[in-house]
């Protein structure tokens, strides 16, 4: 829990939430040209799945360059003195920088729309407001729009959380931590929200990918067009990286699919699992947390270790 007393010591005004996004907006879209045609990417994966990679395998459609991702950790990074935030609260990092990620995200995504500017936007999946609210006003802006989800094991996803916290404390000198249950909401929601895009066809084209062997190479398991969108198809299919087949794969849903590879991709998880392990637990940067959450790992994998013996008593920021 964070201390709300500390929040309120960095409370920034509306004035300064509103010149902030403005700068935003002016950042993200420096460079940047509106299209005719407009494509959005919706990149989903729950915490710890490897959104980046599937993020950069996403820029791809667009060889020239010419759209703007939209990444709430960068926004987070717009907040005044945001380092030294989340080096000294890393607790309170997350609610503190939210004053300006939230309004400012959906400023930045409203601005882009009303434009028309190509779009990669980063999503978690964990609810479905994204299919609601956001995949609504691209369907009436006139975009193309393009799912790829990131199927991996909760598995996987945990032990990844648990190894970018050693490596933000090894090269930075502090976390900013990730609770399991903010890592379990995303990843039991993001089903739900795959089913529910399909089920609504708010899609033009919806893909499922699994890591693959470099970060930015993901593998294709399945994709599938939407028929009643032939002309939004069309726009996508003249985009590289990017299937326009009816439907590709062995799955007769990306919801399947999705489910399926993450089963899959958890029974591989588990016979490597004791290798993983042991450099975790091995780190000279384990703190008691990310060592409670080893715990939590080992026994959802049902893996019966000796104690965690890492140098946790002598950590310090």
């Amino acid at each position: 829990m964070y201390d709300e007393e500390i929040v309120k010591q960095h409370t920034i005004s509306q004035e300064q939430i509103e010149t902030i996004t403005e700068q935003v907006i002016e950042t993200k879209t420096f460079g940047k040209e509106p299209v005719k045609n407009p494509v959005c990417v919706i990149v989903m994966g729950q915490t710890g799945s490897g959104k980046s990679g599937l993020i950069a395998h996403s820029k791809k459609m667009f060889p020239d360059g010419n759209v703007v991702v939209i990444e709430d950790d960068d926004i987070r990074k717009f907040f005044p003195n945001e380092k030294q935030i989340a080096k000294d609260h890393p607790e309170e990092h997350v609610p503190i920088t939210n004053q300006l990620s939230r309004p400012a995200t959906q400023k930045l995504f409203a601005a882009l729309m009303e434009a028309g500017y190509n779009i990669v936007f980063h999503q978690t999946g964990g609810n479905k407001m994204i299919a609601d609210d956001g995949m609504m006003k691209l369907v009436e802006n006139g975009y193309s729009i393009v799912v790829n989800a990131l199927a991996v094991s909760g598995e996987k996803s945990l032990a990844s959380m648990i190894g970018r916290g050693l490596g933000q404390i090894e090269y930075e000198g502090y976390y900013r931590p990730v609770t399991i249950a903010d890592h379990d909401r995303t990843l039991n929601g993001m089903p739900n929200t795959i089913k529910y895009i399909e089920e609504i066809g708010r899609f033009d084209v919806v893909q499922v990918f699994q890591r693959g062997p470099q970060p930015d190479q993901p593998v294709m398991v399945y994709s599938k067009i939407n028929p009643d969108r032939p002309e939004h198809v069309a726009n996508i299919a003249s985009h590289p990286a990017v299937s326009a087949e009816d439907q590709f794969g062995e799955f007769s849903s990306a919801h399947e699919a999705l489910i399926a590879t993450r089963e899959a991709d958890r029974v591989a998880f588990i016979e490597q699992y004791p290798e993983i392990r042991e450099g975790l637990v091995t780190s000279p940067f384990i703190t008691p947390e990310l060592a409670e959450q080893t715990v939590v790992l080992d026994q959802r994998v049902g893996f019966s270790p000796a104690p965690v013996t890492g140098p946790i008593d002598s950590f310090t920021e």
